[in-house]
């Protein structure tokens, strides 16, 4: 409305001026157009200050909320523990994740095979049956998708077969069970050995099942072990045991 009326003001005056300037010759014309431009730029810096004035808050104006800024991608740690050791091997991790937006889910890949997750939990247990290096991964989301990780590797060796007996004496017709662990799944064959009183040294047989019932005739200190071949590699011996048989009572 303001800008309105300056502006008609500001024609009628223009509108005087040429009528006057016709009347009074070319000088005063010039004289009435300087008058003129300091009438407009005086007209254009009270608008100016009019239109800044109303754009200024007044008191008790609501303004808006300060920005908030956005927390930083999650970021994640991981502890593992063993980190090596024979199959099989129980593992147990935990992961200490900080930052990110609202839920994190974490999800674990134990790098052989085995996954666990999305979960909320940030703890988690595993049992590795196979030998090999794996390598475990733990990775955390937040809750607009940014994702972080973190990885540890695993090694895991070879058991050492054991073999046991069910007696470390018997007599001669009774027997005994040999039994032999430390197989890495699925396992492989057996191969039985055994010395006799004699010294005589050979193969008493091959299975695939882990245990073993001898019932010699020679009375005496008898020394068994047992080779196991599985996943693990082929033949790995077994320490040795002795059992002693006797002879029957006269």
């Amino acid at each position: 409305m303001e800008s309105s009326v300056v502006a008609r003001a500001v024609r009628g005056f223009v509108h005087r001026r040429d009528r006057a300037a016709a009347e009074r010759g070319p000088a005063r014309a010039s004289a009435g157009r300087s008058r003129l431009a300091a009438l407009c730029l005086a007209t254009l810096a009270v608008t100016a200050t009019t239109a800044i004035a109303a754009c200024q808050p007044y008191p008790g104006m609501p303004l808006p909320p300060p920005t908030q800024s956005q927390p930083g991608p999650p970021g994640i740690k991981l502890f593992v523990a063993p980190t090596s050791g024979a199959a099989p091997l129980q593992v147990g991790l935990t992961a200490a994740a900080a930052g990110g937006t609202g839920t994190l889910a974490f999800r674990f890949d134990f790098g052989d095979g085995t996954v666990v997750g999305p979960q909320s939990g940030a703890k988690a247990a595993h049992l590795y049956t196979k030998v090999g290096t794996f390598q475990l991964t733990a990775t955390v989301t937040d809750s607009i998708g940014r994702s972080a990780s973190a990885t540890q590797a695993v090694t895991v060796s070879a058991p050492t077969p054991h073999i046991s007996a069910s007696a470390t004496t018997a007599p001669i017709g009774q027997g005994v069970t040999l039994t032999a662990t430390g197989a890495v799944p699925p396992a492989g064959d057996y191969t039985w050995n055994a010395t006799n009183p004699n010294g005589l040294s050979f193969r008493l047989d091959d299975t695939t099942t882990p245990t073993y019932f001898i019932n010699p005739d020679l009375a005496g200190t008898w020394t068994f072990s047992v080779d196991i071949s599985d996943a693990a590699g082929a033949y790995r011996p077994s320490n040795k045991i002795q059992v002693t048989f006797t002879a029957p009572a006269s």
